[in-house]
């Protein structure tokens, strides 16, 4: 199990998520997108996004089995970002 993976991939998106759900500035957000993709790309691929992890499979450029794992921790990544900014926003 490559564990590593699915933990860059779920901090990624929360990490993004956030700065979304704080920020709002499109090139805030960009940047944020850009440096997160620069930081993970090394250990998971740096997908960030579940459509990017479909396409990939789709493509045989990932491992069919590796999917349902990757879009676990996107899309958990992304609702605890969500959760954490509504316990936390004023």
């Amino acid at each position: 199990m490559h564990l590593n993976k699915y933990i860059a991939e779920f901090l990624g998106i929360f990490v993004v998520i956030m700065v979304v759900l704080v920020n709002g500035n499109p090139f805030v957000i960009g940047a944020t997108l850009t440096l997160v993709m620069f930081a993970t790309s090394p250990i998971s691929g740096g997908h960030i996004n579940p459509v990017v992890s479909l396409v990939k499979v789709t493509l045989k450029q990932m491992e069919p089995e590796l999917l349902v794992p990757y879009l676990v921790a996107q899309l958990s990544g992304c609702l605890a970002a969500v959760e954490v900014y509504r316990r936390y926003a004023k």
